[in-house]
């Protein structure tokens, strides 16, 4: 019992992990964020608002937007969200913009501890940013350092919190949010250290919610949990200074071995400024969770080496993806089709199915009208999953066969969109942006023109004077 018992029981840490945080959020500031991290905050930028304009009017974020701006009424300044005209508090566009850009899963991720690293921050932000007026170039800082604060803390919550269940966006999301916030409001370390507990007690969401509505509301309330801290730590509002790391803490509540946690964490933390992780994160390519991405680039690679199998009839599909996936519902072999959009979103089996079937993957194949096709569905109860401990997130194997053809495999060492191997290009985040808002955001006059001038800004946020016209052009092309 005391052996079970001391394993979450952390050891003390001088100063506390949330005063650490904030002590190198602070230094790394004033030290200044390296030219080409910046850059790499910039494609981070232009990602996110792609992904958000692609949920930007599912019926989720009208259900939201509509709710918020009810709460709004009258308010008198406030912010703007992306592609829309509406306008709300400061801390109800961030929970929006926050949720806009991860409920379609086609942000940004970082592998090695199994997050979403720029919507909650950047969702956070841009309001934010908007309501401060500060420059461009303090907007990316904040946004950088935030986002390699949100990955230190996940890098101590991983693996074991994420198998309990805890989607970790949500977590640590609400951590990085307050820490970019906290460094645009120019709050001391005192503050910081405040807001870091303030924010780490109000965030949370869980991997259940993978497939519904609720796994990005619980990303964009980390966001608004960010501003919210901030708000009250420079208020003088407190929080435990061992809020982490504690008896009672996060990473004891959460972790199985809390002792392990702390460590890996004040590790993490400890190298924040020498190594920089934003470099590392892998920007999708496909329209849906990072699980599905390597299987989906096996599909692609075979199809267009045998496109006969369009055609063929299949009689045997295994996919063999990480053994972690075991845990998530949404990676078993499933009776039935999925009954929604987001369910199919989440549906290995399915994903792949459509590839096999039509030879490319969109949104829009999600879509009822082909969750009901009899030829997707024969294909999907094919498949088979196998939960292999050699491959890794952003492996996967595909093994096919079928009538009067030999046996096909393919092997993705890593999904395309993987730094430094196999990137996507600028070109290429900027036709993700243009081909969301063409698909999902209802069309305006001079909306192409817009979109260009969104490009524009995004390219030049470091030399902006403010990130207002950012938010006023992103206003502009939803034309509500």
């Amino acid at each position: 019992m005391e052996q079970e018992q001391s394993r979450h029981v952390a050891p003390a840490v001088a100063p506390g992990l949330s005063r650490h945080l904030a002590e190198r959020a602070l230094a790394l500031r004033a030290r200044g964020v390296p030219p080409e991290i910046l850059a790499a905050t910039k494609r981070a930028v232009m990602n996110a608002l792609g992904a958000a304009a692609l949920g930007s009017h599912r019926s989720a974020m009208t259900a939201a937007i509509g709710y918020a701006s009810d709460q709004s009424v009258g308010i008198s300044g406030g912010a703007l969200i992306p592609w829309h005209s509406d306008r709300l508090s400061v801390a109800d566009a961030a929970f929006i913009t926050g949720a806009m850009i991860h409920l379609e899963d086609f942000d940004d991720s970082y592998f090695a501890c199994r997050i979403h690293p720029t919507a909650a921050v950047c969702g956070a932000l841009l309001p934010f940013a908007y309501d401060a007026k500060c420059t461009g170039q303090q907007f990316l800082e904040a946004l950088s350092i935030g986002t390699e604060v949100e990955i230190a803390v996940g890098l101590g919550l991983v693996p074991t919190a994420y198998d309990r269940g805890f989607h970790l966006t949500s977590v640590a999301g609400g951590v990085g949010a307050a820490v970019g916030c906290g460094l645009i409001q120019g709050l001391g370390v005192d503050e910081l250290e405040a807001a870091i507990g303030i924010a780490l007690g109000s965030s949370i969401g869980y991997t259940v919610m993978f497939g519904s509505d609720m796994k990005a509301f619980g990303v964009g309330h980390a966001a608004r949990a960010g501003v919210v801290a901030v708000g009250l730590a420079a208020r003088g509002f407190t929080s435990a200074p061992d809020a982490i790391e504690g008896l009672g803490g996060v990473v004891s509540a959460i972790c199985d071995d809390a002792k392990d946690a702390v460590a890996r964490m004040a590790a993490a933390i400890g190298e924040l400024g020498a190594t920089w992780r934003i470099p590392g994160i892998v920007l999708k390519r496909w329209p849906t969770g990072h699980g599905m991405h390597a299987p989906l680039d096996a599909a692609e690679r075979m199809i267009r080496r045998r496109p006969e199998l369009l055609t063929a009839r299949l009689t045997n599909v295994v996919i063999s993806v990480p053994s972690w996936f075991a845990g998530m519902k949404w990676a078993q072999d499933k009776v039935d089709a999925p009954a929604s959009y987001l369910e199919a979103k989440f549906d290995i089996p399915y994903c792949v199915a459509i590839m096999l079937a039509y030879g490319e993957f969109r949104a829009s194949y999600l879509d009822e009208q082909f969750r009901s096709d009899p030829r997707v569905d024969e294909i999907r109860r094919l498949i088979r999953i196998v939960f292999d401990p050699e491959i890794a997130l952003g492996q996967a194997l595909l093994e096919i066969e079928a009538d009067g053809l030999d046996s096909e495999s393919e092997f993705v060492e890593r999904c395309v969109g993987s730094p430094p191997d196999v990137p996507l290009t600028d070109e290429y985040l900027e036709a993700k942006l243009r081909s969301s808002v063409l698909e999902s955001v209802p069309a305006t006059s001079g909306q192409t023109n817009t979109v260009d001038r969104i490009i524009e800004a995004i390219a030049g946020l470091d030399s902006a004077s403010q990130t207002t016209e950012l938010s006023e052009l992103l206003a502009m092309a939803g034309g509500q």
